[in-house]
């Protein structure tokens, strides 16, 4: 059997299928037939091993098998759960935990066979690599496409009574040759006419069409038996009036309805009525969550049998990622673009190689222009505002304070009320001055009347005494009330913490400073000090506020460079700001300030970084 092998490893994969194909005429014995399919689809797979497993006594026993001409005997155990599921679904795969040589993403890879020797379940085991996941789904496909063999060989050799094929299974075998045939082709507008001439061909449909996503419309591509279609016909106007309807719900529709299930089908049931159809079905194809293409499915005598509709969506599944990679490969739009574009060349200047020669003077423009093209240079640093005009605001006298009108950050008038001073104690104290001055006036007056010149002179001080200390009174309780000296913002003074706080004269309460007085300073990195000069202009773009932007005007530069944690050595510049200033600036805002320093070539712009750190570290 090795020189089988080895001849057959040298043919193609189709040439494989058709050797095994040529075993359901086998003559040979069980234990040959087993031995040479086995060994086929080793080959078939590139497998190193095929197992043959029949449940015996509800254990899965291995029956026959075959291992690598190599002395390449890997020992795959088989998973009970793995053999379920491929029952269930005719086929089945996990990945191995140990790695085998020669192999990169080893799968056990478990197919369900139609019939066994004694008639019970039988599958066949093999090991496939999934690094190349086209390769692999067609290798399972393959695998599936043979799997009625020993059901033939044994029906052929009377071991086992004819057994009755499910009509599921042909409609799953069907779909499997489909989608196989689809997947070979490599254009997309004849992937698309074999799809649905096979469909209808398999299902017996009267006209089964395509229609694929373009500029937010599904357009026909393809109709069974049909090379030209005229897109401006009646009949293919009422197609796609189906593709929308479909599209427009992304699920699979019917007419008549297969389901209760409520759906919108008017177009669907208009396109049966006018040209005489038994049914109409509607399939999308999705990727990747989005409707890209409608398939429709036309029958005139009767409805598709049961399954088939679940069949369609199993294919649709299968050949839709393949249909639209063609259709993607096939209209990417640069590549039309670049064909068109040097066909019209060709025939205007009746030139060869125009897309060479574009290409090139495309090339020529742009180093022109990097060479000797000029851009405004713009340098860029930190900015913050900045104002000298502030204003503190102290305690004129010792006292609690009993009313804070601002908080922090708050525009001010110049007069405004910013906070009091309690002034019950100094209402006394003056109350208290006026008796004095009252009653020492009595006093001064008694004494001159009895002629006592001295007690009068005594009394008269302590009248002028009690006066002045009336007038300090009356000094304070003009000072308890704190007003702006000028229109400004408040940005220091917290109201929560001065509300009944005692203060002593002349601690400091609040902080104003005046908005309309404000400048900016910048810091440029030392690297750019030098390519710029007082008087540039630039902008202005603040942190709290980056969709607007202000004209700004450098004023002075401060020769004397500071230290910067960040960005190192750097040079604070002092500039004006040529707009009116703003209601919600505040001084410590920060932003970024772009500075232009007239053009530069275009070359210097993109290199002289690099060009400097040279000359810097190879300097002599």
């Amino acid at each position: 059997m090795s020189e089988i092998k080895q001849s057959l490893s040298q043919e193609s994969g189709k040439s494989v299928l058709e050797a095994i194909k040529g075993l359901r005429c086998f003559e040979g014995d069980e234990v040959a037939f087993w031995d040479v399919y086995l060994k086929y689809i080793s080959v078939l797979c590139k497998s190193p091993l095929a197992v043959h497993y029949v449940v015996q006594n509800a254990q899965w026993r291995a029956m026959h098998e075959c291992y690598g001409d190599e002395g390449f005997s890997p020992r795959i155990d088989l998973a009970q759960n793995l053999a379920e599921r491929a029952l269930q679904n005719s086929f089945a795969f996990e990945r191995l935990e140990k790695p085998l040589p020669g192999f990169s993403q080893p799968f056990s890879v478990v197919v369900k066979l139609d019939a066994a020797a004694s008639g019970n379940q039988s599958i066949l085991l093999v090991i496939l690599d999934k690094a190349n996941a086209q390769q692999f789904n067609d290798l399972i496909i393959r695998i599936q496409l043979v799997t009625d063999i020993p059901e033939n060989y044994y029906r052929n050799k009377q071991i086992i009574p004819a057994v009755t094929v499910n009509p599921g299974e042909r409609l799953l075998a069907s779909v499997i040759d489909i989608a196989t045939i689809v997947n070979s082709k490599d254009r997309f507008l004849l992937a698309c006419m074999t799809l649905v001439n096979e469909l209808a061909y398999r299902f017996d449909c009267s006209q089964v069409s395509i229609g694929w996503l373009k500029n937010g419309y599904i357009r026909t591509v393809a109709i069974s038996n049909r090379e030209n279609f005229e897109r401006q016909s009646e009949i293919i106007s009422d197609l796609e009036a189906v593709y929308e309807e479909t599209f427009d719900q992304g699920t699979p529709l019917a007419w008549p309805p297969l389901s209760e299930t409520y759906c919108v089908d008017r177009a669907h049931s208009a396109y049966c009525n006018n040209y005489n159809m038994c049914q109409i079905v509607s399939v999308p194809l999705s990727i990747q969550g989005s409707v890209m293409a409608i398939l429709v499915l036309e029958r005139k005598t009767s409805g598709l049998e049961n399954g088939s509709l679940e069949a369609t969506k199993v294919l649709v599944e299968q050949v839709s990622p393949w249909l639209e990679m063609l259709q993607h490969r096939n209209r990417w739009f640069g590549a039309r673009s670049a064909t068109a574009l040097a066909r019209t060349l060709d025939n205007l200047l009746s030139v060869e190689h125009s897309l060479v020669k574009i290409a090139v003077t495309a090339l020529l423009v742009g180093m022109l222009y990097l060479f000797f093209g000029e851009l405004e240079y713009t340098i860029e640093g930190s900015a913050a505002l900045k104002t000298d005009s502030v204003g503190y605001l102290s305690a004129p006298f010792d006292g609690v304070i009993s009313e804070v009108s601002v908080h922090e950050g708050d525009l001010v008038k110049k007069g405004d009320v910013l906070l009091k001073l309690d002034t019950k104690e100094l209402v006394l104290r003056a109350a208290q001055s006026s008796a004095d001055v009252t009653r020492y006036t009595r006093e001064s007056e008694k004494s001159r009347a009895h002629e006592a010149l001295a007690d009068m002179k005594i009394a008269q001080s302590r009248v002028d005494e009690v006066q002045a200390e009336l007038s300090r009174v009356q000094h304070h309780l003009g000072q308890a009330a704190i007003k702006a000296p000028f229109d400004g913002a408040v940005v220091e003074g917290d109201n929560k913490k001065l509300m009944g706080a005692p203060v002593s004269k002349g601690d400091m309460l609040l902080k104003i400073a005046r908005i309309d007085a404000m400048y900016l300073t910048v810091k440029i990195h030392e690297r750019d000090i030098g390519e710029f000069r007082e008087h540039e202009k630039g902008r202005l773009s603040l942190l709290s506020r980056p969709n607007e932007t202000f004209a700004i005007t450098i004023d002075q530069i401060i020769p004397m460079a500071e230290v910067d944690q960040k960005d190192g050595n750097i040079f604070v510049v002092k500039a004006d700001i040529n707009d009116a200033a703003q209601a919600w600036w505040r001084p410590g805002m920060s932003g970024i300030a772009r500075i232009d320093v007239g053009k530069r070539r275009v070359i210097w712009i993109l290199s002289h970084r690099l060009i400097d750190f040279i000359r810097m570290q190879l300097w002599w």
